[in-house]
């Protein structure tokens, strides 16, 4: 019986032709697509957060455009993406990496920070001591945290998001967001509403 057990999963693991992979969890098939196969990192983004609900639904709104993104296969090395915010709202990174590693077995974190700037104090101390502060926590459970790139690292994507919106705008086309600005709009929104929280 064992033996032929054994042959089963060789079979299992060898054909090229499965539409899945035998070796990840049956947990973590959400949707309708399976995973891609070697992916094994979950990404979340944070953001400062917000005492206004609006703004802190933005980026769960944001988390789950990204996890359709990954569903049809365009960041081959993620299982799925989750939200967190800094400070003022859950859900915290820890509560996220816990959630997400108890129900789905993930143990390799990838945080990027939806900030601007890469240089300010949040990016360069609060954000490295709170991955630090999660790794420690989740260290018996052979997870691991690291802190990935910033959104606004690249000046000329920036720029190109930033003309793109503006031109949306003259040409009519603003749709949803703050002064017909579309995303730009609710950008500078989620700014806005981390300068008056004292960020």
């Amino acid at each position: 019986m064992i033996f032929c057990s054994f042959w089963v999963l060789v079979c299992l693991l060898t054909v090229p032709s499965l539409s899945f992979d035998p070796r990840i969890s049956p947990h973590l098939y959400g949707g309708d697509a399976p995973p891609s196969v070697g992916a094994r990192k979950w990404m979340v983004v944070m953001d400062h957060g917000s005492g206004r609900m609006e703004s802190n639904e933005r980026l769960k709104i944001v988390a789950e455009k990204v996890n359709e993104r990954i569903k049809q296969g365009q960041l081959s090395s993620y299982l799925g993406c989750s939200h967190c915010h800094m400070e003022l709202s859950p859900p915290t990174l820890s509560s996220v990496v816990k959630d997400v590693h108890d129900s789905k077995g993930v143990k390799e974190f990838l945080v990027h920070p939806l900030f601007i700037s890469p240089l300010g104090k949040h990016v360069k101390v609060d954000i490295p001591e709170i991955v630090r502060t999660t790794n420690e926590e989740m260290k018996g459970e052979g997870v691991s945290v690291e802190m990935g790139k910033v959104f606004g690292d690249d000046l000329d994507k920036l720029v190109d998001g930033i003309l793109s919106v503006v031109k949306e705008e003259e040409d009519g086309e603003g749709g949803e967001g703050p002064g017909g600005l579309g995303g730009f709009g609710a950008i500078m929104e989620m700014l806005k509403a981390q300068e008056t929280s004292g960020s």
